[in-house]
């Protein structure tokens, strides 16, 4: 099953398996200007039939808003690129969740279609409160304002 996560909402998405994904980003970044709380235990996986909607903050970082009110905060392992600029992705799983070190490809506007774009992994699951989402947003928002950028 392919799934679409879209700027927080949920399709169902099917896209042929020749032309899915063919670039896998593999740059390794130097420095993380958001480094995750690493006491916090993180959840290697989440059960997608308690995924509500994603949020993509910039080439590193997605939220996962989980039903309830618990999010999880995804760090990337290295940059995805173009997946700030297009905020959706799709993802292949044989099970009902999606974990660290799984696969993600980005879907890039390609007029009235998307197509596949560049292919990256997952991290590991970080739970956060609201109070932590807002200071993430908040820094990312200084940062694009300031021109600055994750490292490549």
């Amino acid at each position: 099953m392919m799934n679409r996560l879209t700027n927080g909402a949920i399709t169902l998405a099917f896209l042929g398996i020749g032309g899915f994904g063919t670039a896998i980003a593999t740059a390794q970044d130097e420095d993380e200007i958001y480094p995750p709380d690493e006491s916090v235990v993180a959840e290697r996986c989440v059960a997608l039939n308690r995924l509500r909607s994603t949020e993509v903050l910039n080439d590193r970082n997605i939220l996962f808003h989980m039903r309830g009110k618990t999010v999880y905060r995804n760090v990337l392992p290295r940059r995805c690129p173009s997946l700030q600029n297009n905020r959706s992705f799709s993802y292949r799983t044989s099970m009902n969740r999606l974990c660290d070190n799984d696969l993600i490809t980005v879907l890039m506007d390609a007029g009235l279609s998307q197509m596949p774009g560049p292919t990256c992994t997952l991290g590991k699951f970080y739970p956060v409160t609201e109070a932590e989402v807002e200071a993430l947003r908040n820094e990312i928002e200084k940062v694009e304002e300031l021109g600055l950028k994750e490292p490549e």
